[in-house]
């Protein structure tokens, strides 16, 4: 994931300023989105612009000249696909609501000037946005809060410490007995010297500060002993959570709040209204009583499905969230039984395990031999072990 801040240049921004400041500032953005999109990474686009995301809308829908430094806007929205979660999923319709700057002057109006754009992945997996007043520090600032709920799009620390799209592989198979006893001393070695055998192990308060110290020593004899061979990544494994009830039914609310705040596609939400009206229905049996008999017309209907929706999407978050634990402690478990099983009968994998190493194999299932100039297909897996 890339994280790009940005602070831009306040004041009015005349032409000669632009071509000479504002202009090098926008194509590193674009450098570092680029950059990023390359290497598959998911972008989070922030900072305080000091420019009106609303005047550049105003220009682009009724086809007015754009001024140049709102075209990073068109950039970010059109040409990049970013996502401005803010505007999408905020609940009151009013631009009031979303300003983010208040100036200490009175004088002055209040405006939005502070943004997050986020990629298509991200924002699917959005689960709240937030405007907030800071109490902690003196500013003319209010706060954007933004939270993703899927562990998915960050993976694990393993994922994050490979570089170049490689791991390390432990070849436990080019071991002979010399290496083993080579690997057992200095697992040996490593025991007496960091003195393991004098903690006290039915001390629970110990329990992970002993199991640190026997993993550090393990990882530490793997590298000295067992020889290594890089290989390439592949794609990392979906969460089976996403396949669950409350996933798919959040992930139907975002999409469908989202087109009945574009205009343009609210129109196809209002020909297509009693296929929404029925699906929302089943979504909110025996959860709300609100009967969608409204249709997104106008400002105040949209504004009261926008409350339902939200009161939906807190319920089934809370689901999501059930489930989800419920899944994870059943995996901890079933983890924690098989490292103890492999401490006794497969130590083999139970070191994979420590270093979170990914295990492949490949089935073979099926083998072509050429027999007597004739080819012949094998699928008798005992005939296969044999060839």
């Amino acid at each position: 994931m890339r994280i790009i801040n940005y602070y831009g240049k306040s004041g009015r921004v005349t032409l000669d300023n632009f071509n000479q400041e504002v202009k090098i500032y926008f194509d590193k953005i674009k450098e570092l989105v680029r950059e990023s999109k390359a290497q598959n990474a998911e972008i989070i686009l922030l900072g305080d612009f000091n420019l009106h995301y609303e005047k550049y809308l105003d220009d682009k829908n009724n086809n007015r000249k754009m001024k140049k430094e709102h075209k990073l806007f068109e950039w970010i929205e059109d040409e990049q696909n970013f996502y401005d979660p803010f505007y999408i999923m905020f609940d009151n319709l009013s631009q009031h609501s979303l300003n983010t700057f208040y100036p200490f002057n009175t004088n002055q109006n209040p405006s939005r000037i502070d943004y997050i754009w986020v990629t298509e992945n991200l924002f699917s997996e959005t689960q709240e946005c937030k405007i907030v007043n800071t109490t902690t520090i003196n500013t003319d600032h209010r706060m954007l809060v933004y939270s993703i709920w899927s562990e998915d799009l960050i993976g694990n620390i393993a994922n994050i410490k490979r570089k170049e799209g490689f791991k390390e592989v432990y070849k436990y198979d080019k071991m002979d007995g010399e290496q083993w006893e080579l690997f057992q001393n200095d697992l040996n070695k490593y025991i007496s010297n960091s003195e393991i055998l004098k903690f006290n192990f039915n001390d629970k308060n110990n329990i992970n500060h002993i199991w640190d110290k026997i993993k550090k020593g393990l990882v530490q004899a793997s590298k000295n002993c067992i020889p290594i061979e890089k290989i390439k990544l592949t794609k990392s494994q979906v969460n089976p959570m996403k396949i669950s009830n409350a996933y798919k039914v959040m992930k139907f609310l975002i999409n469908f709040r989202r087109s009945i705040k574009d205009s343009r596609k609210r129109n196809h939400v209002i020909r297509n209204w009693i296929t929404y009206r029925k699906k929302l229905l089943e979504i909110g049996r025996e959860k709300s009583d609100y009967c969608w008999n409204k249709i997104p017309k106008d400002d105040k209907s949209v504004k009261e499905i926008f409350e339902e929706i939200k009161n939906l999407y807190q319920i089934y978050l809370i689901l999501y969230n059930h489930d989800l634990l419920q899944f994870k402690e059943e995996k901890i478990k079933l983890a924690i039984d098989q490292r103890c099983e492999d401490l006794l009968e497969n130590q083999k994998r139970m070191i994979n395990s420590v270093m979170e190493r990914e295990i492949k194999s490949i089935v073979l299932d099926r083998v072509l031999i050429k027999e007597n100039n004739e080819d012949k297909l094998i699928t008798d897996e005992e005939k296969i072990k044999d060839i």
